[in-house]
């Protein structure tokens, strides 16, 4: 057993070394954990191909609206939702800081403008806020993706630790409540991102459970091995927090996404 987890500190740092090629941005690192921004997680996401339903962040309403596309009865093509970005306000409900349904022009531009205030009275300074833009979604089933680092950024060299853990399961306001999750530690294959998935009792509902349609299990586990890429290519990353990550019958999106960084 003890040469198993051996060789497989070896495989994953060769990994880790083989990924280090692929970075494409600076990651800044302190002894505390800090969350990266919202431009930075939108990056990362772009760089890996992991699907946000993030539209953009603007702090000039004029700009958004150059960027949608509106109806012929007045009303927007997709509804959309509005909300503080972490750096501004990480507890967003709790401040009035996420608008949603928004589907026409004077509900965006009332929404956008109370949004900056809330957030300037929050802060308690005199600035112009950025808003993060989102599509409206309503899908059938809410989960959750986590990653958790053991050890330091350099855990896969000084191997005092045992790196990063993969966490799978439901999503939404009851992720505590039913506390249905399944934890793993990286590098997992296709097939054991599939076990990660089916230890949970959510799994049954993504396979159909009570005649339902079946969701999209397939790109589920595309979206966790990007995650598994992401971390192994920026180990500095201690946590990921995507809560939810939203799946249909057709495709998975990322609605909040949280990338935190330490030493």
């Amino acid at each position: 057993k003890g040469t198993d987890g051996k060789e497989k500190s070896l495989d994953i740092l060769e990994l880790v070394k083989e990924k280090s090629n692929n970075r494409k941005i600076k990651i800044s690192l302190s002894d505390k954990e800090v969350a990266l921004s919202e431009e930075q997680v939108i990056s990362l996401s772009s760089d890996f191909n992991i699907p946000l339903c993030t539209l953009g962040i603007f702090n000039d309403v004029n700009e958004l609206l150059k960027k949608l596309t509106f109806k012929e009865d007045g009303l927007l093509e997709k509804k959309l939702v509005l909300k503080a970005t972490t750096e501004d306000i990480a507890h967003k409900t709790d401040f009035k800081a996420v608008y949603l349904n928004i589907s026409n022009k004077n509900e965006l531009l009332k929404a956008f403008k109370e949004l900056q205030t809330n957030i300037i009275s929050f802060k308690k300074i005199n600035f112009t806020p950025k808003v993060l833009v989102q599509e409206m979604l309503n899908y059938p089933l809410e989960l959750l993706i986590g990653v958790k680092r053991d050890g330091n950024s350099k855990v896969y060299e000084n191997h005092k630790g045992f790196g990063h853990f993969m966490v799978f399961g439901m999503g939404g306001i009851y992720t505590e409540v039913l506390s249905d999750i399944s934890i793993a530690s990286l590098p997992l294959t296709r097939d054991e991102v599939l076990k990660l998935i089916s230890k949970t009792k959510v799994s049954q509902i993504i396979d159909g459970a009570r005649g339902k349609e079946k969701l999209n299990k397939e790109s589920l586990i595309d979206v966790i091995l990007k995650l598994q890429d992401l971390v192994l290519t920026y180990p500095e990353i201690s946590s990921i927090d995507i809560n939810p990550i939203l799946i249909s019958e057709s495709d998975v999106k990322v609605v909040d996404f949280k990338i935190f960084v330490k030493e």
